[in-house]
C-alpha cells in the first residue's frame, strides 16, 4: 500500500481535495487540488506510464546555503526510461512570481543532479481542448471491457474499410455498434484514435 509523504487535508479555505478511481493502479488516488486531479486523466491513458504515486517523497535540496524539503505532487514510472519523473502542478499565475519561479528552478537542478526528471505542469496545458474533454469522457468507459468477439469483428471490418486511424463517426458507421460500444473500444485503446479531434 502506498504511503503518502505528507497528509492531504482540506482545512484551507476554498480548498478542494478528493480521490480518483484509477483503473491503471486498481486503487483510489488522493489529489490535493483540481489541477492534480486533471493530470490523472492523462496518466491513465498514457501508454508510457507504468504506474504513478501521489505525494511520493520528501525531497531534500540546498538553496542559499540552507537545506529545504520539497514534496512533489506525483512520481511517474515509465516504460521508455528507468529514470523516475517527479511532477509539480501549479496555476500558471503562480509561476509569474519571481520567488516561486526561482524556487522551482533550484528544485529542477537538484532533481537533475539526483538523476530524476522533473516537470512543472499548469492548468493551461492540461485543459487544452478538445483533448481534455475527450479524456474525461473516455474515462467514464475505461472500466468497462469490450467483448473479444466484438473486438475481432470490428478489427476485421476496419482492415477492410479504413486506415489505421479512425474517427468516432467512422467507427459508429458499423451498424452493430452503438455509442456505448464505440466509447468502450476507444477508452480501452483497442484502436488508434486521434485524441485531439472533436
Amino acid at each position: 500500500m502506498h504511503k503518502l509523504s505528507r497528509k492531504i487535508n482540506n482545512r484551507a479555505p476554498n480548498r478542494v481535495v478528493g480521490s480518483f478511481p484509477s483503473v491503471k493502479l486498481g486503487r483510489m488516488i488522493k489529489w490535493d487540488s483540481q489541477i492534480e486531479r486533471d493530470l490523472l486523466y492523462y496518466l491513465e491513458f498514457d501508454d508510457d506510464v507504468i504506474e504513478y504515486f501521489e505525494q511520493p517523497i520528501k525531497f531534500k535540496y540546498l538553496h542559499n546555503h540552507t537545506y529545504h524539503y520539497y514534496f512533489p505532487d506525483y512520481e511517474i514510472r515509465r516504460k521508455s526510461t528507468s529514470k523516475l519523473k517527479y511532477v509539480e502542478l501549479k496555476p500558471e499565475s503562480e509561476l509569474l512570481k519571481n520567488e516561486i519561479r526561482l524556487k522551482y528552478e533550484t528544485i529542477a537542478t537538484a532533481m537533475d543532479e539526483a538523476g530524476h526528471d522533473f516537470e512543472i505542469i499548469t492548468e493551461k496545458s492540461l485543459r487544452e481542448e478538445p483533448r481534455f474533454s475527450n479524456l474525461k469522457l473516455l474515462n467514464k468507459y475505461y472500466r468497462d471491457k469490450a467483448c473479444p468477439v466484438l473486438i475481432g469483428r470490428v478489427k476485421r471490418d476496419i482492415e477492410n474499410s479504413f486506415s489505421s486511424f479512425l474517427t468516432l463517426g467512422e467507427l459508429a458507421s458499423f451498424e452493430y455498434l452503438d455509442k456505448y460500444d464505440c466509447y468502450v473500444l476507444i477508452a480501452n485503446q483497442v484502436f488508434s484514435f486521434d485524441i485531439d479531434c472533436r
